[in-house]
């Protein structure tokens, strides 16, 4: 199995580098129904109470607005909240109405409800470039980028979001591992004025990705000569340390990453990872845990801290880690064959096929996950079917040593 640096929470690393709370619009504005006089007089009479019922419910929305936008602008959110329900339910036809209730539930940090206000509010008015870029900005926070893309590429066309809704849409692109369209969309992000080093971090992996090496290197050296002190930038050359085996190297490198940025997600792992590859299992062990103190859905460290715990035959709390990392992510072919190991060890041989077979096809090349599977089958009786999976073993393994052969004659001439 090849063991690589764990790609972490890309999302909520990069949140610092999103866009804040969106702009408040003003909803203290009443239209007022007025009748002309002539023949209407008649009705102008007959709907006196009407009209007055009416007027007297749009004062008391007036009022309403006034005191929610000062609310917001106070930060006392909930009574923002409370109030701007009010008004909705008065008057669910406002769209500046539903933006400000996006934003007051935003800032209490309740992204579900702050997408859906925005989202009302760009429905009810799809040509305001304002509405769209909040629901679309909500939904990237929520980590919802397939809804977002129609908002954020409606907010393409409105100058003042241009820059940042190209960068959401690459950052969407590049968390997704599609690099060509993350390149293509930072590249555009910085045509239009996106220049943070989020931006050239980005681009330069996934300009390496998407097998365009001039662009990346282009990226790295703005990005170390714009932002030499960077964390990203710490980050981005100890991941390149330690594909090219300079281990040392890269463990300063992460170091130095942490130091510029100790609460950043994501870092603590690919360090703790490092040290784990370098097995110093108790060092790396603390550095998971204080992954999760920083970022507790940690698919990485609770994996990680799995396979320590396993390799001290610990296996009741190997198991509750990689049953954590399942929960995180429930399709991980590693962490179902991890968990079925743990679960074979402890003899628990029906329970630990099932997670074996759920390892497939994320490891269908992997001679361990085929190999761990044929010797779980042959416990449990099923000998023809232990034998299917010792024969793709030797499959694995005869073209894994074809293509080291290919490797060396080409190494030889």
């Amino acid at each position: 199995m090849v063991v690589r640096m764990p790609l972490g929470n890309i999302m909520s690393f990069l949140k610092a580098a999103l866009p804040g709370t969106p702009t408040m619009k003003s909803v203290s504005h009443v239209s007022i129904w007025q009748l002309d006089a002539g023949p209407f007089i008649v009705i102008a009479v007959l709907l006196l109470s009407l009209t007055a019922q009416a007027l007297a419910q749009e004062s008391a929305t007036f009022r309403l607005a006034k005191e929610a936008d000062q609310s917001l602008r106070e930060h006392d959110y909930d009574r923002a909240i409370a109030d701007y329900k009010r008004i909705v339910h008065i008057d669910p036809s406002s769209a500046a109405t539903w933006s400000n209730l996006g934003a007051a539930w935003f800032a209490k940090g309740n992204l579900s409800q702050a997408s859906d206000a925005f989202e009302h509010a760009a429905r009810l008015e799809p040509a305001n470039h304002d509405y769209a870029f909040n629901a679309g900005l909500a939904l990237v926070r929520e980590d919802k980028c397939d809804a977002s893309a129609k908002y954020l590429k409606q907010s393409l066309l409105s100058p003042p979001h241009r820059a940042w809704a190209q960068y959401l849409l690459g950052l969407c692109a590049f968390v997704s591992q599609n690099w060509q369209e993350a390149e293509d969309s930072l590249l555009s992000a910085e045509a239009v004025g996106s220049g943070s080093a989020e931006t050239y971090y980005m681009l330069t992996i996934a300009a390496r990705k998407s097998r365009d090496p001039e662009q990346a290197k282009r990226a790295f050296d703005i990005l170390r000569s714009k932002f030499p002190d960077s964390s990203l930038l710490h980050e981005l050359v100890g991941e390149l340390s330690d594909q090219s085996d300079t281990g040392a190297d890269a463990q300063k490198e992460m170091t130095l990453a942490i130091s510029d940025s100790p609460t950043a997600p994501g870092l603590h792992a690919k360090l703790g990872f490092l040290l784990w590859k370098a097995h110093r299992s108790s060092d790396a062990e603390v550095l998971f845990q204080q992954e999760l103190a920083i970022d507790p859905h940690s698919y990485s460290a609770m994996h990680y801290l799995g396979d320590i715990a396993e390799k001290n035959n610990q296996l009741p709390q190997a198991l509750v880690w990689y049953e954590r990392a399942l929960r995180e992510q429930p399709q991980s072919g590693e962490a179902h064959f991890a968990a079925g190991r743990v679960l074979e060890l402890e003899g628990r041989s029906e329970d630990a096929l099932r997670e074996l077979r759920a390892s497939f096809p994320a490891l269908e090349g992997d001679a361990s996950a085929h190999y761990w599977t044929a010797e779980v089958l042959k416990k449990l009786g099923m000998k023809e079917q232990a034998n299917l999976e010792l024969s793709k073993v030797q499959e694995i393994n005869s073209a894994e040593r074809d293509v080291l052969k290919t490797k060396l004659s080409g190494n030889e001439h």
